[in-house]
């Protein structure tokens, strides 16, 4: 089993707040091994061998304080490890975008936006990831590692 107590992946967001073009904290993960890589197939959220060591990203985009009222039970479920709080917001977000990154693949992702890494039963995750945080056009882009 691979080292997480959320083998279906633990949802959550690095940083609670609206998107904003102007700004963003960014996750950067270079994966040195992945679980996993050889194995084929379809099928559910989880449940499938494809998707062990997958990173899962949902499209829910908070960009005004409409956006954040609208969506305040989801957002306030992202901060809680309760495991009946992650069953519902795996149905209330919905599909995600599967990403099942290769060794040497660098991912980089919104961390405002609800993820999670699904566990595995076999194999190894070895990644180094730090956070990119954006401030414009005019600033350095900060590397907090």
């Amino acid at each position: 089993r691979g080292p997480t107590r959320w083998k279906r992946g633990f949802i959550h967001v690095d940083e609670l707040g609206p998107l904003d073009i102007t700004r963003g904290l960014f996750s950067a993960n270079i994966y040195l091994t992945v679980p996993g890589s050889e194995n084929e197939g379809e099928g559910e959220l989880a449940t499938t061998a494809r998707d062990s060591g997958a990173l899962y990203v949902w499209p829910l985009g908070v960009r005004s304080r409409v956006d954040w009222y609208r969506n305040a039970m989801t957002l306030s479920s992202l901060s809680s490890a309760d495991p009946e709080m992650q069953l519902n917001l795996k149905h209330v977000l919905g599909k995600p975008n599967i990403i099942r990154p290769k060794a040497g693949d660098l991912v980089l992702l919104c961390a405002q936006r609800p993820h999670c890494a699904v566990g595995f039963d076999h194999g190894v995750r070895v990644s180094l990831q730090c956070f990119l945080q954006y401030n414009g056009q005019d600033k350095r882009l900060l590397i907090d590692c």
